[in-house]
């Protein structure tokens, strides 16, 4: 889904149609449901990586898009252009390999240990009947 959604991203990064703005705001509602629907599976860090990610994608998805409709209205703002390419690098470029290796590797390691938990405390139950 990490990669789905950057790759959209990646391929509007020069022009976002109103199709294209409609595609990717359904792209970061699947994300959030995921992790939101998930959060009980998911390490808290995990989660926060998670997050962080979302952040960061949405930043330069409002940055692209942004500086796209200034271009668009012919009152270019420098510093809003400047943001605008900013993001195309990080999305261009290795930017979030580091925090999307992070998360593959903590969802290995849970799916490897159980979240820590030897198999028998997996299914012991968290609390006893009287």
């Amino acid at each position: 889904m990490i990669y789905e959604l950057h790759n959209k991203l990646t391929q509007c990064v020069y022009n976002i149609s109103d199709d294209d703005f409609k595609n990717i705001k359904e792209k970061f509602n699947d994300f959030i449901y995921f992790y939101l629907i998930n959060q009980p599976f998911l390490s808290v860090s995990l989660l926060e990586k998670l997050k962080k990610i979302k952040e960061e994608y949405q930043q330069c998805f409002e940055d692209s898009y942004m500086g796209q409709a200034k271009q668009k209205g012919q009152s270019a703002v420098i510093e809003g252009v400047l943001q605008q390419f900013k993001s195309r690098n990080k999305l261009l470029t290795d930017h979030f390999n580091s925090i999307q290796e992070e998360i593959i590797l903590e969802m290995r390691n849970d799916l490897q240990t159980g979240n820590g938990k030897s198999k028998n405390e997996i299914n012991k139950p968290y609390f006893h009947l009287i």
